[in-house]
């Protein structure tokens, strides 16, 4: 009741002073204009009271939708400006749940945020201060304010901020620790006292990318083990509280829950604003496990806020919370260009990001058991400090519990890479805490004895496993990999390779065999690690194929069952296994199984453009390997 007049009273202000502009003439506006001003005198007032009880300020949709809110002009802009300055000085520290959600402060939420100087009113050739960059950046001048008159008592906030390795401001030697001090300053303004706040800068090694740099900081966010993430913009102004509960209680909604996206309203400085989509996005961790990424890799610039919004709505599951609003101010204009032809890309990545979603639900990763004592296992090779092999290693645990939900992930780590690599070491504890993987360091005579890339091989000395498959980190478990898998089994054939490109050369793939541990030791006559000792070569082997092809397939290709898509007139005397054609079709992105990815997860061009062009016939090929 209190909020509908408070409502009302300051609407109608609004409108008496809309109205007696265009009735009356100047002669009168003098009290007229006292009149306007003292009734919104009187709104601040109930809005500073209120805010001081800790009730939560709803603005209705009218009332922010008028010029007092509509930043149509500079002088409006200020006013509210100097109205946030009035409310920062009153705010009262102690806040209520009021039965949105129960707050826990070892909730974290990852403010996500891309900060560019380029327009920047500061002289950097010479010495800058803290103030400086207090009184010229919009990220302490919008973006701290509001959020510290808006942001909840019990939630950890960790602020993400991603800045390119030649920004202006940020390629100076003290960028960093003047940066640092005045958030610092910041957040012992009074509005902010009590919060728990933290600065994580993240550089990217690219320039004037701002979706590239926004992922870079989720992702950072994501190993670090975030709960919810926040993606916002500098030039940002927070305008209504509890905005932390309402977007944890909106996506606890989505059944199931976490699987989705909200996000405010939105007031823009500039028509050209786009309000049909999510220019700030909100979702749970869920989200980067879902696809691998933040954002896709095919929108640097913009587009990228458009894909979140239109993937999740697709599949009914984006909100919009009408009661919450933020202001794009855009006071620095746009600081970057655009690629206008990089839209072209929303129509595939959305239909492949749904399929995503979808698939995530359908298999309900979450439920899935915990195994004690694995009778499946998919095993791998970890050595040295690629991050595309690092990355690769989450992404499988992650795609584990989707596509192999019975089988256990294991990793024949080298234990000797530097543990001074914090990114590799974060990798590291991320990977050990997801569900059903087996990280085991390999030391001693075996690491000295066998190649690197021989050891995921070891796997066939577990005999108490019904079955194992061997596969590279920078490939992806998918569900043609599953099908193929499933097939095998069923055949009842103790060996599995997969042929599914042509570049799949040598005859045999290391990195797409599967075999049966007890029958195969029969076959071989001896165990996997002798024989790993007896054709490694020091720190690799060029290839694990041509160890499988030389030492193994000569004794098992009878009883092996080879899904192929290659046609091999050079196999055909020699090659004698039970060949199954791979009749699965593919999709748009070429999905094969062993294909190659970076640590964006981008698959390999040359590998999508070789099977664009192809033939039917497919005809064996030497190529990459």
């Amino acid at each position: 009741m209190v909020a509908s007049r408070h409502r009302g009273l300051c609407t109608g202000a609004i409108r008496l002073r809309t109205e007696c502009e265009v009735h009356y003439s100047s002669k009168n506006m003098l009290l007229l204009t006292a009149i306007f001003a003292l009734l919104v005198l009187i709104c601040n007032i109930v809005y500073l009271n209120r805010k001081l009880s800790g009730e939560a300020v709803i603005v209705d949709e009218e009332f922010t939708n008028s010029r007092f809110l509509g930043y149509e002009d500079e002088k409006i802009m200020q006013n509210l400006d100097k109205a946030l300055e009035r409310l920062s000085k009153t705010r009262n520290q102690s806040e209520h749940a009021q039965n949105i959600v129960s707050m826990n402060n070892s909730v974290t939420i990852a403010i996500g945020c891309a900060i560019s100087t380029h327009n920047l009113n500061i002289d950097l050739s010479g010495r800058v201060n803290v103030t400086d960059l207090l009184e010229n950046m919009s990220f302490f001048i919008h973006l701290m304010r509001g959020f510290c008159l808006t942001a909840s008592d019990n939630y950890r906030y960790y602020f993400y901020i991603a800045y390119d390795y030649n920004d202006p401001l940020f390629s100076r030697n003290d960028s960093l620790i003047l940066f640092g001090e005045a958030f610092q300053i910041t957040t012992r303004n009074l509005a902010c006292q009590g919060k728990s706040l933290h600065l994580k800068p993240v550089l990217c090694m690219h320039s004037k990318s701002p979706g590239w740099a926004q992922n870079d900081a989720m992702m950072a966010a994501y190993l670090d083990n975030m709960d919810y993430y926040y993606r916002i913009n500098d030039d940002t102004l927070m305008i209504n509280d509890r905005w932390t509960e309402k977007y944890i209680q909106k996506l606890s909604e989505f059944d199931p829950p976490n699987v989705g996206v909200v996000g405010p309203s939105l007031f823009c400085k500039y028509s050209s604003c786009d309000k049909s989509i999510l220019t700030y996005d909100f979702v749970h961790r869920t989200h980067v496990e879902m696809f691998g990424f933040y954002y896709p890799r095919q929108f640097p610039e913009w587009y990228a806020d458009r894909w979140i919004t239109l993937v999740y709505d697709g599949v009914g599951r984006m909100k919009v919370l009408k009661d919450l609003y933020l202001a794009h101010t855009q006071r620095d204009g746009i600081r970057y260009s655009v690629n206008e032809n990089r839209r072209a890309h929303l129509p595939h990545l959305l239909a492949e990001g749904q399929e995503v979603i979808l698939t995530w639900i359908n298999a309900q990763p979450d439920k899935i058991p915990v195994i004690d004592k694995p009778r499946k296992v998919i095993a791998y090779s970890l050595f040295g400090e690629k991050i595309r092999y690092w990355h690769g290693a989450l992404r499988n645990a992650q795609l584990l519990r989707i596509f192999f939900p019975t089988w256990m992930m294991r990793i024949y780590l080298e234990p000797q890479f530097n543990r001074d690599n914090k990114l590799v070491q974060k990798y590291l504890d991320i990977i050990k805490k997801q569900t059903n993987v087996q990280v085991i360091e390999v030391s001693g005579h075996v690491a000295s004895s066998v190649a690197p890339a021989l050891w995921r091989f070891l796997v066939a000395d577990d005999t108490d496993l019904e079955a194992f498959i061997v596969r590279d980190l920078d490939s992806r478990l998918s569900k043609r990999d599953k099908i193929l898998v499933e097939e095998w089994l069923t055949s009842g054939l103790p060996f599995h390779i997969i042929r599914d490109h042509p570049n799949h050369s040598p005859i045999v793939r290391g990195c797409l065999i599967g075999a049966k541990p007890k029958l195969l030791r029969g076959l071989l006559g001896q165990n996997w690690l002798e024989l790993g000792k007896q054709y490694s070569q020091p720190r690799g082997f060029k290839s694990s194929g041509n160890f499988i092809e030389k030492v193994v397939l000569p004794k098992v290709q009878n009883v092996a069952l080879c899904h192929d898509i290659i046609t091999c007139p050079m196999l055909k005397s020699t090659y004698t296994c039970h060949l199954k054609n791979i009749t699965i079709p593919r999709g748009s992105n070429f999905d094969h199984v062993g294909q190659k990815f970076n640590e964006f997860e981008e698959p390999r061009q040359i590998d999508i453009d070789i099977l664009r062009h192809q033939n039917s016939a497919v005809t064996c090929t030497r190529g990459l390997v």
